[in-house]
């Protein structure tokens, strides 16, 4: 199969997201666009993550995205473990005003965050 038309979309940038960035869950739709969460990974390799807005109607549009991370490591379990100071996206459900985001901690547990869509909203600014 050929997929083609590739079109960047995200790089990464100055702050909590200088070193790498990466998806995990695949976006899900609200009235505002499609949010995706993604981590991103610092100087000091410390995995955050963060959120961007597409657009609705055309999803290789950046409206917004979040300028500090929504999950850090704070938690014992995402500082210390396999690969420490990590959280990464793993799945995300969205049920109404409530997103349920799974992640993994330092490479050794799952874990799972809870946030609303207004807080994600707040955060990117929209």
């Amino acid at each position: 199969m050929h997929w083609g038309n590739h079109q960047f979309l995200l790089g990464v940038e100055d702050g909590w997201q200088s070193q790498k960035i990466g998806g995990g869950a695949v976006p899900f739709k609200t009235e505002k666009g499609w949010i995706e969460i993604y981590h991103g990974a610092d100087h000091n390799n410390r995995y955050t993550l963060g959120a961007f807005l597409l657009d609705l109607e055309n999803p290789n549009k950046i409206v917004a995205k979040t300028a500090e991370p929504i999950l850090v490591p704070e938690e014992i379990y995402e500082v210390q473990g396999f690969f420490g100071n990590v959280v990464f996206t793993c799945g995300v459900v969205a049920d109404e005003n409530n997103v349920k985001i799974y992640y993994g901690g330092a490479d050794h547990v799952m874990a799972l965050a809870e946030i609303t869509i207004d807080e994600l909203y707040r955060g990117l600014g929209v």
